[in-house]
Formats: structure tokens, C-alpha cells, sequence
């Protein structure tokens, strides 16, 4: 968030614990964007309404490894999202992607490439890393950045991937 300011989808979410979550007023019906705040994913960030967000709770705290009440998820409000893509991304550049919701699409638009390497020159968390990006009232918009070696390919072009972090690597050894 701090490196990419208002570029990220959630710029103007909140990190809080699930106590501080569940205690606010809220009405029942209300709408909010909920993700968890670590890299377990216990689930997948979602527009929910406020009561959903309880039962989600107190289903994660029955789970084979429960949530605490401290455990800190983020609040965003919900927007309109046209679609989703991710983004594989090696020294600053993106070698492949593919739009991963609505659909599978392999097409990259050009706009797309230069936001996302634009991004990627201003702050990467590694070498070799997964930008997730989103379209809003077409605007880009960063999801998250992901680990390269724990998030799925869909529609991207795996051997291209393969052969650019391999030749990145025997660069960098």
C-alpha cells in the first residue's frame, strides 16, 4: 500500500482484527469487502453482507486451524470490477498473464503491460513476483502482488514463464 498509494484496488481499506470487525454498528444487509490480512488465505476476498462476515467468523473459528479474534482481516468498500488479470512479472517486466475473471482470456492489453511494468519500476517485492490487476470504471487498479511460486497460472503461457525464470536465474547464480 505504501509504495503504490492510490494505484491499489483497497487504497482507502482498513486493516483491523476481527474483534474490532465484528464489535463496529453495522446494519445486517450492509455490503463490504472483506480479505484476510495474511498469506494464509483462510478465504477468498469477497463482497459480503455485514451478518455473512459473523457467520464467516464463526465458521473460521471452528476450522482445523482457527482464526483468533486478533487475527487482522482488511475492510474495503465493494466496487464494480470489469475484470481481473495476473500478471508474471520478471526484472520489471511482464513476460506473461491472462485474465483470470470474468474469463480465461490469454490476451494482455498494451495499457495493461505498461501499468502493471510502470508499477513494477516504482516498487517489486522480489525479482520474480505475480501482480494481480483489476479494471474499475477503466481505471487500473493493483489487486496484490503474489509469490511466483504459490499462485496458479490459468491462461498464461507457462513455457514462456519457465524459460524467463530459468534464464533469470542462471543470470543471477
Amino acid at each position: 500500500m505504501a509504495a503504490y498509494g492510490d494505484q491499489m484496488l483497497n487504497a482507502d481499506a482498513h486493516v483491523m482484527s476481527w474483534e474490532r470487525l465484528l464489535g463496529e454498528p453495522r446494519a445486517p444487509n450492509e455490503l463490504v469487502f472483506l480479505k484476510p490480512n495474511d498469506d494464509l488465505k483462510r478465504f477468498t476476498g469477497q463482497v459480503l453482507r455485514f451478518s455473512e462476515c459473523v457467520t464467516l467468523f464463526q465458521t473460521l473459528r471452528c476450522a482445523a486451524r482457527p482464526v483468533e479474534p486478533t487475527s487482522e482481516v482488511v475492510l474495503g468498500e465493494p466496487c464494480e470490477i470489469d475484470g481481473e488479470w495476473r500478471l508474471f512479472v520478471v526484472d520489471g517486466e511482464v513476460v506473461t498473464g491472462s485474465m483470470y475473471r470474468p474469463s480465461g482470456d490469454s490476451h494482455l492489453p498494451r495499457e495493461l503491460i505498461d501499468f502493471a511494468e510502470k508499477a513494477a519500476s516504482r516498487w517489486a517485492p522480489a525479482s520474480v513476483f505475480v501482480l494481480d490487476v483489476a479494471r474499475v470504471d477503466g481505471a487500473w487498479k493493483i489487486v496484490e502482488c503474489n509469490c511466483f511460486n504459490g499462485s496458479r497460472f490459468y491462461s498464461a503461457d507457462v513455457e514462456r514463464l519457465v524459460r524467463t525464470v530459468s534464464e533469470h536465474q542462471e543470470r543471477a547464480t
